[in-house]
């Protein structure tokens, strides 16, 4: 039988998630080069997503994709191609780069329950919404919206039915799988190879985005400190201790 440390990363961690690869692309360049002189060159990047099984091919189609996108910049010195975030990348980069990174008591947030005229758009992603024309917010959205009819949210007693309409919404699976994939770590990163390491701590890092760059989930995690969302960030921030962004990028540069 194989040795748990020799299946393909994806497969192993994540075996039922279909990971568009551009997007993990934006997750490593996010995670180990989001700095606005770091690069990537292509063979770290093979290297790196070779370890999760995903072809060069695929790889080269996801870092032409965001080439043409505004996302990266690419340059050839001598005989090796070189990546890096735009500056329309790195101003997307930076401006969830606490959502992810910052644990949540540095990101909490007051929010409200508001009436408006009208009912939102779906793609309104930042309010969450209770009823017709009935939503809980955050200060931000609110100082858009002076015609709304606002009430400061209590800080303590949320009802735990707000926490499962949130995780209704596909969170709570993410959620769910992330943290099958986090208890499995800890017993196979011992054995695990120096550039293995570092792929988990991107492939975890991507899965966590999906949860964290929604607002509905910063409400979760402030408020329901026993849920999953919540075991997701505790977890999330020991992975980020024990495999370290400095050993990650050190790693790379050995390549």
């Amino acid at each position: 039988m194989p040795n748990r440390s020799d299946q393909p990363l994806l497969a192993a961690l994540f075996p039922d998630v279909q990971i568009k690869i551009w997007s993990l692309v934006v997750t490593v360049f996010g995670d180990l080069a989001a700095q606005e002189h770091d690069s990537l060159s292509g063979a770290q990047l093979k290297a790196l997503f070779a370890v999760l099984s995903i072809k060069h091919d695929a790889l080269r189609v996801a870092l032409h994709r965001l080439s043409k996108d505004g996302w990266i910049i690419s340059e050839r010195i001598g005989r090796n191609s070189h990546y890096r975030l735009s500056k329309f990348g790195l101003k997307e980069t930076n401006k969830v780069w606490q959502r992810v990174y910052r644990p949540i008591h540095d990101l909490e947030r007051q929010w409200y329950i508001v009436v408006l005229p009208n009912s939102l758009s779906s793609s309104v992603s930042s309010a969450i919404k209770l009823a017709t024309r009935t939503y809980i917010v955050d200060e931000e959205f609110l100082s858009e919206h002076p015609q709304a009819i606002s009430f400061p949210l209590p800080s303590t007693a949320m009802p735990t039915w707000i926490g499962d309409d949130i995780q209704k919404d596909g969170i709570g699976d993410v959620a769910a799988t992330l943290l099958f994939a986090l208890d499995k770590i800890p017993n196979s990163v011992a054995a695990a190879s120096k550039l293995r390491r570092v792929a988990i701590r991107v492939l975890c890092i991507h899965q966590w985005r999906r949860i964290v760059l929604r607002d509905a989930s910063l409400l979760h995690l402030q408020h329901f400190e026993q849920g999953n969302l919540r075991m997701c960030h505790d977890k999330i921030h020991q992975l980020l201790a024990d495999i370290p962004r400095d050993y990650a990028t050190k790693v790379l540069s050995d390549i």
